[in-house]
């Protein structure tokens, strides 16, 4: 990301962007290179008695990521950005 930010690219916090560029310069990077945003433990303590068994276990999660974030140079790089990632790896 540091790299590509370096670059004179409309926006220098696309992850979306910088993902295709690093594919472009190395298509196997991410066979050897895996993305890490951070991890999630749960702890799930109950005392079951007999037979009892848990049938279901439902949770959410939802993660936010700080740091520097630069403002883009063309506003429409921001257009349709409020979703999930969308990039997919061919």
């Amino acid at each position: 990301m540091r790299e590509y930010a370096e670059k004179n690219v409309p926006w220098k916090s696309d992850e979306e962007a910088a993902v295709e560029w690093i594919l472009k310069q190395q298509p196997d990077f991410f066979s050897k290179q895996i993305p890490f945003i951070g991890y999630v433990q749960l702890k799930f303590e109950i005392a079951l008695k007999g037979d009892q068994r848990i049938e279901c276990l439902e949770f959410r999660l939802s993660y936010q990521t700080g740091g520097m974030h630069s403002i883009p140079r063309d506003e429409s790089v921001y257009k349709d950005r409020n979703g999930p990632w969308r990039f997919r790896a061919k």
